[in-house]
């Protein structure tokens, strides 16, 4: 939309500033376990739930306009690696003495979210029986992954070694094997992200969200009702009080101007992994 010759609404890069902020928020809640933050664990993790689509949906805006999708992919993939193995140094180092957490990494969700664009986008245009085998070939390599790495993890689970250090070497291998199953909000999102992106126009993409979010409503009141068991990891994940709050995040994408704004690509990528153990830090410090 412009006015007077001027783009109105939010930059991708505006859009990216908010979700950062609710993000923290939603970190805050999660790993500072005291005091008033606890009180009210319930909000801060409620309104952290618009950061992750707002991410998705400017990640959706980029691939659409990225220069180079392979550089795109490949940098997603070294920052969820990187943090990865980051996470697994700081519980390796700190954890005898601050505990081990496991944070997360949607760096490998929002990989395979590219990735499967990419692939479904050669399947489409595929010229002759050799693409399209190809195609498909791409199509199944993060199943294969996936399979690895459950082999890996199982070996690690059943290994007469140290819980602590399980974790640990798990951390490892979801580094080295990232399982699309294992990938933060799971499937689901995944798909959800190839939806609007081959929605097209930003109207269709914020109507197939809003429909993801009346879906996830729906889910919560079949658990409220019994229907719906809330022991599966998507009940739990999406049909949920708190998650229901991610409908929030839509007034954002609705007035996303289509601009792109400043560009501070490293300072995402090294903010995300970590704000998460400096806020861990500092409460374990602090409650010391």
């Amino acid at each position: 939309m412009r006015m007077n010759g001027k783009m109105c609404g939010l930059s991708a890069f505006q859009l990216k500033v908010i979700a950062l902020v609710i993000m923290t928020i939603d970190h805050l809640g999660a790993y500072w376990q005291s005091g008033w933050v606890t009180a009210h664990y319930f909000y801060f993790r409620a309104v952290g739930r618009i950061a992750a689509p707002l991410f998705l949906f400017i990640l959706v805006q980029s691939l659409r306009h990225t220069q180079s999708r392979i550089k795109f992919m490949r940098r997603l993939y070294i920052a969820g690696a990187a943090a990865g193995l980051f996470y697994a140094a700081y519980n390796l180092l700190l954890g005898g003495r601050l505990g081990i957490v496991t944070f997360g990494n949607i760096f490998f969700t929002f990989f395979y979210i590219a990735f499967y664009i990419s692939v479904l986008e050669k399947l489409i245009h595929a010229h002759g029986k050799a693409d399209a085998v190809k195609a498909i070939a791409l199509f199944l390599v993060p199943f294969v992954v996936s399979g690895i790495n459950s082999i890996v993890s199982d070996g690690i689970l059943s290994a007469e070694i140290a819980p602590e250090s399980k974790l640990i070497l798990c951390e490892i291998a979801d580094t080295v094997f990232p399982s699309i199953f294992r990938s933060e909000y799971g499937i689901a999102f995944v798909i959800l992200g190839i939806v609007m992106y081959f929605a097209g126009t930003k109207p269709r993409q914020c109507v197939v969200y809003l429909a993801f979010c009346l879906l996830c409503i729906c889910g919560m009141l079949g658990t409220w009702c019994g229907i719906i068991s809330e022991d599966s990891y998507t009940a739990s994940t999406y049909f949920d009080l708190q998650q229901c709050f991610m409908v929030f995040a839509l007034p954002f994408m609705a007035v996303y101007s289509g601009a792109r704004g400043r560009k501070l690509k490293r300072f995402f990528y090294v903010y995300y992994p970590a704000h998460q153990v400096l806020i861990h830090i500092a409460y374990m410090l602090t409650a010391v």
